[in-house]
C-alpha cells in the first residue's frame, strides 16, 4: 500500500490480506460472523469493543506492537492513531499462504467454545509435545465437528502438507473406510495394492492432520488410525465419535454442551441464529427470559438450539417455549440406555417436524432413504407416492431447506445436492420405520439408482463424460447403499447384475478396482436362477477390473467361466463376446500366442453374429498380432473398421482407423496415416467419443514428430493430457507423458525428459502397472537413452530423474501441460 491505513477498517483489511486469510476464514478463526469482519473493514461499524478487537488480534497473531496500534485506531474515532509506529519496529510479516484442502466452510458463525478451542489446538499443536490421536466424544447434535474444523482450521500452518476432513457418515462398511481415506487423499487405487497400504505409503513422511467425522458406526476400523499413527510418525487424527475408539493411542475429549447461563455461549447461539431469520430480533428483557429457559429445556445442545431459533420468523420466543414446555412431557419415551440429553434432541426434532406442513412431513421422513445426499431429480422419482405428488417436491424441499432441517451442499456440480444432517436423518428414519413405507422406499431408491447407472455409459463415451464420472461419484453412498439392498435382496439376481455390469466401466476408470472386484465378487458368488449373458457379463467385467488390479490368475478363472457359462446359453455374440475377453487378459498377461489363437476363435465365432461383434473380435485380435505380423494385423483393422462402421458403431470404427493410423505411422506412410487419422477423429466427434478424439490426437503428435514439426506435438500432447486425467485413464495417462518425454529428448531437453520418465517408472512402480510393450512399439525415441545416463548417475539427469520420481503423476502432467485445466 502506497499510504498507511488511517482507520480501523484499513488496518484490518491490511493485516488480514497481509495474513493470506479471507474474510470467512478470519470470522472463524476469530469466532465471529463473516458479515460482522465485513462491516468492520467497511467502517460500518467504526468502535468495535476492545473483546471484538483483541479476538481479532489472537486471530491474526499480532505483535505486540501491532496490537497497540490497532486497538488504537479502535479507540480514536478520529483515526488519529495509525500503524505507523507498529510498521517503523516492527513490519507486518504475511504469513505463509497454507492451503487447508478441503476443510468445511460453513456460512454461519462459531459461537463460544473459546476454552476448548484453546485447548484442543494446544494439544495438537506440531511445536509441543502434541497428541497422536485425539477423539472428540459426545451426542449427536452438540457440535463435535464444527469444534473439530474450527481447531483444525487455527492449526493449518502447523501442518505444512495439509489439514484434511474425511466424513465416515456416508459409510456402512468399515472396510470402505481406508478406500474414503485414500479418496480425500486423491491417491488411486491399482497395481494391486490395497488402500490401507496406499495411504500408509503415501502419509508415511508427511505431516498431515487428519480430520475424521462421524465414527461411531465404523469403529471396526479404529485399527486403521492406531496403524496410521504408529507407521506415520508426523500424521495426527483428530477423529468425532458418539463413542470412544477404545484403541491404545487415543486421548478422548468430552465435548460437554454449551453454558446455558443467562450470558452463556446457548443464549449467544440463539440470539444469533434468530437474526439471521429475523433481522431485527434483539434479546432484552421482555424475551431474556423465555429464550434462557428455551436453551435450558434444549440442554444447550447446539442442534436444537438453531432448530429452535430458525422459528423466530414464525413465534416469539415467549410462544416457543410454550410449544416446547407442551411437547417435552409426550416426546420423552426413548429408550432408556440413551443419553438424556439425546431424548431431548428427539423431542426438539419432532416438535420442530410438527411444525410443517403435512407433505412437508411425508417428504422429510422420505429423504432419509438417501446416503450421502440427493438432487431434486432424485427426490422427485423416489419419493413420490400416496400423499405426495411430483409436482409438490420442489416447494417441499424449499420448506424443509427453512426450516434448517435440510442443507444444500455447494459442491460446484451442474445440479444442486441436499443433505440431512446425520442426526437429523436418524430421526427421520425412525419415522419412514414407523409410518411403514421403508420397503417400498427401499425399492424404488434400488431401481432408481440402478437405472441411473444403466444411464449413464451411454454417456459415458460422449463429451460429457466427464460429467457424468462425476455425477457418479457424487452419488456413491447411494449407489453403494442400492447395491447393498440388491445383494440381500435374494430375488432380484437380475436387478443387481444389470446395477454391477452398469458400475463396471466406472470403477475402472475411477481407478476403484478394489471395491468394484468386491461388488462383482459378491454379486458372481451368489446363487443364479437361470444362466443369463448379465451374469457372463459381470464375470467378464469381473476378470476385467482383476487384470487392470494386477491379479491375473483371478481374472483368467473368471475369464474361463465367462466362456464356459457363454457356451452353455449359446449365441454367437455371447461367445464371443467372452473370447474377447478372456483373450485380452491372457495377452496382458504375457501369453500371447493363446491370446491371438483364442481371439481368432472369437473372430470365426462373431461371424455368425453381428458385425459390431464381428468388428470387436477382430479389433482385439489385431492388437495382439502388433507387432509381429503387421499385414495380419491391418488387415484385421480395416476388416474391423469396415464392419464397424456398416454396424453404426462409431466408437470401435475409430478406435479400429486409430490403430490403423499408428500402423502407417510405424510404417513411414505420413500421408496414410494423416488420412486414417482425419477419418478416425471425424467418427469419434460425430459422436462425441472422448477416447476416440483423444487417440487421434495422440497419432496425430506422433505423426508431427516423425515430420520434425515439435512444437504442433508439444500442443497436441498438452490438449491431450488433460482429457486423460481428467477421465481417470490413468495407463493411458503414463504412456502418453512416456511419448512426451521421448519428444522432450529429441529436442534437447534432457532435464525436463528426465523427469517425466522418473514419473512415469514412479507411478508404473508404485501401482504395479506395467505399460503394455505393444504399446511402446509404435512410438520411437523413446527416453530409453535419458533413463540408462540418469540412472548411471550423469548430473544434471540424476538430478532431474530423483525429482521426477518423487513427484505425484498429476504434477507430472502439469509439467506437460500446465493448469488450469
Amino acid at each position: 500500500m502506497d499510504e498507511h491505513p488511517s482507520t480501523f477498517g484499513e488496518a484490518l483489511r491490511e493485516l488480514r490480506l497481509g495474513a493470506c486469510l479471507s474474510q470467512a476464514a478470519l470470522a472463524e478463526l476469530a469466532n465471529m460472523s463473516t458479515a460482522a469482519v465485513a462491516a468492520l473493514e467497511r467502517g460500518k461499524r467504526s468502535a468495535p469493543y476492545p473483546s471484538t478487537v483483541d479476538a481479532l488480534a489472537r486471530a491474526l497473531a499480532l505483535s505486540a506492537e501491532e496490537r497497540a496500534a490497532l486497538s488504537g485506531l479502535a479507540r480514536a474515532a478520529s483515526g488519529s492513531a495509525t500503524l505507523t509506529r507498529a510498521r517503523t519496529h516492527a513490519p507486518l510479516a504475511p504469513a505463509p499462504a497454507v492451503e487447508l484442502r478441503n476443510l468445511p466452510v460453513w456460512l454461519t458463525s462459531f459461537v463460544g467454545r473459546e476454552v476448548e478451542l484453546r485447548t484442543i489446538r494446544d494439544l495438537l499443536n506440531p511445536a509441543g509435545d502434541r497428541l497422536r490421536l485425539l477423539t472428540l466424544v459426545g451426542p449427536g447434535g452438540v457440535g463435535k465437528t464444527r469444534l473439530a474444523v474450527a481447531a483444525a482450521g487455527g492449526l493449518a500452518s502447523a501442518y505444512p502438507d495439509g489439514v484434511l476432513f474425511i466424513d465416515l457418515a456416508p459409510l456402512r462398511e468399515p472396510r470402505l473406510v481406508a478406500a474414503t481415506i485414500a479418496r480425500a487423499l486423491k491417491v488411486q487405487e491399482s497395481g494391486g495394492h490395497s488402500a490401507r497400504e496406499l495411504v500408509l505409503e503415501y502419509l508415511r513422511q508427511r505431516q498431515v492432520l487428519l480430520v475424521v467425522d462421524n465414527f461411531e458406526h465404523v469403529l471396526e476400523a479404529a485399527l486403521l488410525m492406531s496403524e496410521l499413527v504408529r507407521r506415520c510418525a508426523r500424521v495426527t487424527v483428530l477423529a468425532t465419535s458418539r463413542t470412544p475408539l477404545r484403541i491404545q493411542a487415543e486421548q478422548r475429549f468430552e465435548v460437554a454442551p454449551l453454558s446455558t447461563s443467562a450470558e452463556g455461549s446457548a443464549v449467544q447461539l440463539f440470539v444469533e441464529r434468530a437474526r439471521e431469520v429475523s433481522p431485527d430480533f434483539a434479546l432484552d428483557s421482555r424475551n431474556a427470559a423465555a429464550v434462557g429457559a428455551i436453551c435450558q429445556k434444549l440442554d444447550g445442545i447446539p442442534l436444537a438450539i438453531e432448530l429452535a431459533a430458525a422459528r423466530t420468523s414464525l413465534l416469539g420466543p415467549e410462544a416457543l417455549l410454550r410449544r416446547i414446555e407442551h411437547r417435552l412431557p409426550v416426546l420423552t419415551g426413548g429408550a432408556a440406555d440413551l443419553p438424556e440429553r439425546q431424548q431431548t434432541l428427539r423431542a426438539t426434532l419432532a416438535w420442530s417436524h410438527d411444525l410443517l406442513e403435512p407433505a412437508e412431513q411425508v417428504l422429510f421422513r422420505r429423504l432419509a432413504i438417501f446416503a450421502g445426499g440427493w438432487t431434486l431429480e432424485a427426490a422427485e422419482s423416489v419419493c413420490v407416492g400416496p400423499d405426495l405428488r411430483a409436482s409438490d417436491i420442489l416447494e417441499c424441499l424449499g420448506g424443509l431447506l427453512e426450516h434448517s432441517l435440510v442443507r444444500a451442499i455447494p459442491d460446484g456440480g451442474d445440479e444442486e445436492r441436499f443433505d440431512l444432517l446425520e442426526t437429523v436423518r436418524e430421526y427421520a428414519h425412525e419415522r419412514l420405520v414407523e409410518s411403514g413405507e421403508l420397503p417400498v422406499l427401499a425399492k424404488s431408491h434400488t431401481a432408481w439408482y440402478t437405472a441411473l447407472a444403466e444411464r449413464a455409459p451411454a454417456d459415458l463415451v460422449g463429451q460429457d463424460s466427464a460429467r457424468w464420472y462425476d455425477r457418479l461419484d457424487a452419488e456413491t453412498d447411494n449407489l453403494r447403499l442400492a447395491l447393498d439392498r440388491a445383494l440381500q435382496n435374494e430375488a432380484s439376481d437380475d436387478g443387481v447384475l444389470r446395477l454391477v455390469s452398469a458400475l463396471a466401466r466406472f470403477w475402472r476408470v475411477r481407478a476403484r478396482f478394489e471395491e468394484g472386484r468386491a461388488a462383482l465378487e459378491a454379486v458372481v458368488a451368489r446363487p443364479s436362477v437361470a444362466p443369463s449373458f448379465a451374469r457372463v457379463r459381470a464375470l467378464t467385467m469381473l476378470g476385467h477390473l482383476a487384470t487392470l488390479h494386477g491379479d491375473i490368475e483371478r481374472a483368467r478363472c473368471a475369464g474361463v467361466e465367462a466362456l464356459r457359462l457363454a457356451e452353455t446359453i449359446g449365441g454367437a455374440n455371447n461367445i464371443a463376446y467372452a473370447q474377447v475377453y478372456l483373450g485380452i487378459t491372457l495377452g496382458l498377461s504375457g501369453n500371447s500366442e493363446a491370446a491371438r489363437a483364442l481371439l481368432e476363435t472369437a473372430v470365426a465365432t462373431a461371424r455368425a453374429g453381428d458385425g459390431s461383434r464381428l468388428a470387436s473380435a477382430l479389433h482385439h485380435l489385431a492388437v495382439q498380432l502388433v507387432p509381429d505380423e503387421l499385414d495380419a494385423a491391418r488387415a484385421h483393422f480395416e476388416r474391423a473398421a469396415e464392419l464397424s462402421g456398416d454396424a453404426g458403431d462409431a466408437p470401435l470404427a475409430a478406435l479400429a482407423l486409430g490403430f490403423l493410423a499408428m500402423l502407417a505411422l510405424r510404417e513411414g506412410r505420413h500421408a496414410r496415416t494423416r488420412t486414417f487419422i482425419d477419418e478416425a477423429h471425424a467418427a469419434a466427434s460425430n459422436v462425441g467419443y472422448q477416447d476416440g478424439v483423444v487417440l487421434a490426437r495422440i497419432v496425430r503428435a506422433g505423426l508431427a514428430r516423425a515430420q520434425g514439426a515439435h512444437q504442433e506435438a508439444r500442443a497436441l500432447y498438452r490438449s491431450a493430457l488433460p482429457l486423460l486425467w481428467r477421465e481417470g485413464h490413468l495407463t493411458a495417462v503414463a504412456s502418453t507423458l512416456e511419448q512426451s518425454a521421448g519428444l522432450e529428448a529429441e529436442t534437447g531437453a534432457s532435464e525436463l525428459a528426465a523427469r517425466l520418465a522418473g514419473a512415469v517408472d514412479a507411478f508404473c512402480g508404485s501401482r504395479g502397472v506395467v505399460l503394455p510393450p505393444v504399446w511402446r512399439t509404435w512410438w520411437t525415441a523413446e527416453p530409453a537413452g535419458i533413463r540408462a545416463r540418469a540412472r548411471a548417475g550423469e548430473a544434471p539427469l540424476a538430478t532431474a530423474y530423483a525429482t521426477g520420481y518423487a513427484m505425484p503423476l498429476e504434477d507430472a502432467v502439469a509439467l506437460v501441460a500446465p493448469t488450469p485445466w
